[in-house]
């Protein structure tokens, strides 16, 4: 039984090690970005899984001879020992390589210590031999593990029993989504009380299960779930995800392991997210579905409890998804996999599972002499900020380059740097920003090229690459509704990301853009990459724009209203850069007008110390413009579009006051007058802590959700070390939000959105329930700000 035992551990171990560098190899590859498909990641993790399945099995090709540790009699010397009847340690015989052995030492199998006159005797062997204990107690975690993963199957054989068929118009949206992605295998269409959110049920004849205000839903939303949910059906996600759970009972004790089955499950939501964004259902739509669903759902809550039974259907990786359908190259990332491709990848991975399982070792000669001492080459740790390579159109390196690195998503502290001659730069520490959020726009330019951007946070792993583009110059003039030229405006260009494209339709699928925050690059060399001023005559000229780009423009003139060509959506192919661009003609209309006042009901708040916060809503998301009232709380902001806008004030942290945000509708050439009022509101108190461990969350901000937002969106000071937190809100009807990064890892927490009622009687208030922070939900700045 020893020996049984002792054999099936070594196996295990020898197993466990060869497919842990496996999987480290995998990890490492998928922390670097590529494959960037999600059908070529999900192949590859599948290959890993499926070659370390099979490592035992593979024939050792390859041995690597091992110094034979030499084991002697050690007798005590007592002339020399001074009497003290001491014994020397065993060691192996290896002398140095100038000296040799006088005479060689026989090998002993079975030394015996004979303790000295003041030592005690040695210890009899324990009685525990390890092997056993070590088989015994993976025979019992598998066992529960097996126990779990049944108990799960036979629950939901149970909430499935009780489900009701949905029959009627909901039937028929579900018959044709299926219809639409070739769906053959038979799979019905039920409704529960039991889920708290759309589910599949799989078997061999899966189901497609749905909470009972399935039909509360919009048409849209539903159709963008059922795709996601019956693309699981079609690539028989079911049944890997059971065999998955399987190998996870089996290696219970392997966090590689157990974090590679969970990739695996993590990579088909993306594949079926992919399926969904190739059917027409936009990228920011689908995750805007996903964002609703989670905060429907609940912090930490599974759609089928028990969650401990039913870990299959616990939705833990909802951030990672909503940050992956918020990437501006959609297409690369939402392709599918072509054969060549997936015959090279499974080429490469089984020919290092080959290699793994050929090394083996065997005992050698005695060494002759000891390993060569390894150098003192410092280990090399990545610094704790950027770091990336700026590459030109040809991907070779660009050296000379500047870069950018500006902190809160491009509106704070700003850094810089030159490429070096391999075209790398680096920035030892990210840049200082106000907010909590960790977002860094990085930015870099070169003359003869091409601006190129994007948005990094701490979440992201590895080196981030710059490409540089070929230039297209671009040119227009600014006019006003009379057609008279208007000079000193200032054009800035945005970008569009289409992706998404069906061939069948031969239009794009879905669509992102937006603009690099001026205030980023304004006064830097990288100005004119994104900045341009109309002359006398109204001209304006980009002259290094990316020759093949469609691009968006924002116009602002005194005496205008902004002007944004990507307000509502851009037109596709309207400003696509190259040799034959026409010229652009931008008219703008006259300026709305918002007059107000600011009237503190706080004796130690001046309206002077506030801001006006005037920011778009709806179709007008993404204008914004600060004002700051005078001594007696008067303000004008102007240059407003026409459309719903916000108007709210920005408080100094440690005010004694707080404010409510109104909404105004402004028309061309109007004016609108209004008032805000400062009041001392209510002190809020409460704990923040983490989902699941009610650990105090400490450092933790929470912020009130309003029409319009500072760029930090942090309201009060951060949580304490028993995260405990105050912070000062008007009286009534208020939603809150609690978010945090934590230092060290980067994994963004944060609670869903909760609405309270602020008494209008008291002076303070202590909320009788703890927010909880669960990892849900990417942080808002790790992709560039959208219009949508």
């Amino acid at each position: 039984m020893t020996d049984l035992a002792a054999d099936w551990v070594g196996v295990l171990a020898d197993w466990s090690v060869r497919w842990g560098v496996l999987i480290l190899g995998l990890m490492a590859i998928l922390t670097t970005g590529r494959p960037r498909s999600v059908a070529g990641r999900l192949w590859l993790a599948r290959l890993v899984l499926v070659g370390g399945l099979f490592l035992p099995l593979l024939p050792t090709w390859w041995t690597v001879p091992l110094p034979t540790v030499v084991r002697v009699e050690a007798v005590a010397d007592r002339s020399s020992a001074e009497g003290s009847g001491r014994v020397p340690h065993l060691s192996s015989v290896q002398p140095p390589p100038e000296a040799q052995p006088a005479a060689p030492v026989p090998p002993v199998s079975d030394p015996v210590l004979r303790p000295g006159p003041d030592e005690p005797a040695l210890a009899p062997p324990s009685a525990i031999t390890w092997p056993v204990v070590l088989a015994a107690a993976w025979l019992a975690g598998c066992g529960g593990s097996l126990f779990r993963l049944a108990a799960g199957r036979w629950w939901l054989a149970r909430v499935r029993a009780a489900a009701r068929p949905i029959d009627g118009g909901l039937l028929a949206e579900f018959t044709a989504v299926r219809a639409e992605l070739g769906v053959r295998r038979p799979v019905v269409f039920l409704t529960s009380s039991a889920v708290a959110g759309p589910a599949l049920f799989g078997g061999r004849r899966p189901a497609v299960v749905v909470p009972p205000d399935w039909a509360a839903l919009p048409a849209a939303d539903r159709r963008a779930v059922l795709l996601h949910e019956l693309a699981h059906v079609a690539h028989a996600d079911d049944w890997s995800g059971l065999a998955e759970e399987f190998v996870r009972a089996v290696f219970f004790f392997h966090p590689l392991v157990r974090q590679l089955v969970a990739r695996l499950a993590f990579e088909r939501e993306l594949r079926c997210d992919a399926t969904a964004v190739r059917q027409n259902v936009t990228s920011s739509h689908l995750a805007r579905v996903l964002l609703d669903g989670a905060r429907r759902l609940g912090p930490g809550r599974a759609v089928l409890t028990p969650a401990g039974a039913t870990p299959m259907f616990h939705r833990n990786a909802v951030k990672d998804r909503i940050h992956q359908l918020l990437e501006a190259d959609m297409t690369r990332w939402s392709k599918p996999l072509s054969p060549a491709r997936a015959a090279l990848t499974a080429v490469a991975v089984l020919g290092c599972c080959a290699g793994l399982a050929g090394i083996g070792a065997k005992a050698g000669p005695p060494a002759d002499s000891p390993p060569a001492t390894p150098g003192t080459a410092p280990d090399r740790k990545p610094a704790p900020g950027v770091q990336g390579t700026v590459t030109g159109p040809d991907g070779k390196s660009v050296a000379g380059a500047t870069v950018l690195a500006v902190g809160d998503a491009g509106w704070g502290e700003r850094m810089r740097t030159t490429s070096d001659a391999a075209g790398r730069f680096s920035f030892g520490t990210m840049p200082v920003g106000k907010s909590a959020y960790p977002g860094v726009l990085l930015v870099a330019g070169r003359d003869g090229f091409a601006a190129a951007d994007t948005f990094w946070s701490p979440a992201q792993m590895g080196a981030v690459e710059l490409k540089l583009s070929r230039v297209a110059p671009f040119s227009g003039t600014v006019k006003d509704a009379a057609g008279r030229p208007v000079a000193g405006a200032e054009v800035q260009a945005g970008f569009v990301h289409r992706s998404g494209e069906d061939p069948g339709l031969g239009r794009f699928a879905c669509c992102a853009w937006g603009y690099v925050p001026a205030v980023a690059v304004r006064g830097t060399s990288a100005e004119p990459f994104y900045l341009a001023k109309t002359d006398s005559a109204g001209r304006f000229r980009f002259a290094s724009l990316p020759a093949g780009d469609e691009r968006i423009f924002r116009v602002m003139a005194k005496g205008f209203a902004e002007l944004d060509t990507g307000a509502g959506g851009p037109v596709e192919g309207k400003h696509t850069l190259g040799a034959d661009a026409l010229p652009a003609e931008f008219v703008l209309q006259p300026e709305a007008v918002i007059r107000g006042r600011v009237v503190s009901r706080v004796p130690r708040v001046k309206p002077d110390t506030a801001k006006i916060l005037i920011q778009g809503r709806d179709r007008l998301h993404g204008f914004s413009q600060t004002v700051q009232p005078d001594a007696d709380g008067r303000f004008t902001a102007a240059g407003l579009p026409a459309g719903p806008i916000g108007v709210g004030i920005d408080l100094p942290s440690d005010a004694p006051a707080t404010a409510r945000d109104i909404l105004v509708t402004t028309e061309p050439g109007g004016s609108k007058d209004i008032s805000l009022e400062v009041v001392p509101g209510v002190e809020v108190s409460g704990r923040l802590q983490y989902h699941g461990t009610g650990k105090p969350a400490a450092g933790a901000h929470l912020s009130m959700i309003r029409l319009v937002h500072s760029q930090g969106m942090v309201g009060g000071k951060p949580a304490d070390a028993d995260g405990r937190f105050q912070m000062r809100l008007p009286p009534g009807k208020v939603q809150l939000h609690a978010y945090k990064v934590r230092t060290g890892n980067a994994v963004a927490v944060q609670s869903p959105v909760r609405e309270i009622e602020v008494p209008s009687d008291a002076a303070r208030y202590a909320l009788p329930k703890p927010f909880e922070l669960v990892e849900m939900i990417p942080p808002p700045l790790a992709a560039p700000p959208k219009n949508r």
